[in-house]
């Protein structure tokens, strides 16, 4: 009896020890937290949600946005063409992790090189790249890609030690790593280089006179109208991606840094946009066209003169915003009156907060009537 009751609590507890364990992974998995990082942003700079962005977390091939910045200024100086002709050297040619064929000694286009870095994020690409501008010392171009960083004003917020992101562990250097806010002003400033979002936004292509396909690593492109920018992995930091979005008249950045995997950091992505698109609207608060206010003149041949904002004037805001025009505008003026003469002020307010502020114009001459043009 002894012995069948032993048996029992043995069962029990192993069912017991099964069942906590089952509820355990099921907690750990809840738990497991979709990123490090997340920012959305837009074009003017203003941040709408934001989620842990000042902690520096490294940034994989999200570095090879700089590298593709500082490519592009020595191509805009004249410094470097397209179609210069590359020699890999032995250090690029074996440089580790995400790739294209190459041997040392092989011949590639400069171009050839830009697209392999900016769509399919080859490490060995970017260290080809390097390696020219800098004169055979990629150190030298690493100094270019920090000072260019301090001219964005974002020394504080970014630090490059390698032109690709690899791990120290694979490099010897130092990190590179930066601030979720850092990549977001970075996206920024990328996002200003047509030639790079171009580039960056081709799904798939050949290079090496066609010997070569390669295809972008970002697989969101063309969803919720994203295009560019840059992805990047390593296991130090997870999965990272800056994406600009333009839908419904509003361009949208979203910087995910740590997803666990690529399906949950592009989830992340399409999830904080959705939460966005349903929540903003863009809105036209001004518009240099319509009139929003008159003023009476006297001894004109008209009666009025319209007044016009001094400005167009769009935002993106909540779609349940309290927004007014306030206007402040002479209680007449005597004609004549010539267009473009001041004759009042606005304030758009927004839930309360004034936003924006202007002059009233006219867009039209008042002429004195006729009538009194008789008299005198």
């Amino acid at each position: 009896m002894k012995k069948t009751i032993n048996v029992l609590l043995l069962a029990i507890v192993l069912i017991s020890s099964t069942v906590f364990a089952k509820d355990s992974e099921t907690i750990m998995k809840e738990e497991t937290p979709s990123y490090k990082a997340i920012l959305l942003g837009d074009d003017k700079g203003k941040i709408y949600y934001s989620e842990n962005i000042d902690e520096k977390y490294p940034l994989a091939s999200l570095t090879k946005m700089m590298t593709l910045m500082v490519t592009f200024d020595q191509l805009e100086k004249g410094n470097i063409k397209m179609k210069d002709k590359i020699k890999v050297s032995k250090k690029s040619a074996q440089t580790g992790g995400s790739r294209i064929f190459m041997k040392e000694g092989d011949v590639f286009t400069l171009e050839d090189l830009i697209k392999a870095t900016a769509i399919y994020s080859a490490n060995n690409a970017a260290y080809a790249i390097a390696e020219y501008i800098g004169k055979g010392d990629v150190d030298k171009f690493v100094k270019m890609m920090n000072k260019k960083s301090a001219d964005l004003g974002l020394e504080k917020e970014l630090e490059f030690y390698t032109p690709a992101g690899l791990p120290s562990d694979m490099t010897k250097k130092g990190m590179d790593a930066g601030t979720t806010r850092g990549i977001y002003k970075l996206s920024l400033a990328a996002a200003k280089y047509n030639k790079y979002m171009e580039i960056a936004s081709i799904k798939e292509t050949t290079i090496h006179n066609g010997k070569l396909k390669i295809k972008n690593r970002n697989l969101l492109l063309g969803e919720e109208g994203i295009y560019g920018i840059k992805t990047g992995h390593h296991s130090k930091v997870g999965y990272n991606i800056s994406v600009l979005s333009d839908k419904d008249n509003m361009k949208i950045f979203t910087v995910v840094v740590g997803g666990p995997t690529y399906q949950k950091r592009d989830e992340s992505v399409l999830n904080q946009m959705e939460e966005f698109y349903e929540e903003y609207q863009f809105r036209k608060l001004t518009d240099k066209n319509v009139s929003i206010a008159k003023v009476p003149v006297f001894s004109g041949d008209k009666e009025y003169a319209d007044l016009y904002p001094d400005k167009n004037f769009t935002d993106i805001l909540k779609k349940n915003s309290d927004i007014k025009i306030s206007i402040k505008r002479n209680k007449g003026v005597i004609a004549p009156v010539e267009a473009g003469k001041a004759l009042g002020e606005y304030k758009v307010v927004v839930d309360g907060n004034v936003v924006e502020t202007g002059k009233l114009i006219t867009k039209e001459d008042v002429k004195l009537s006729i009538s009194l043009k008789n008299i005198f």
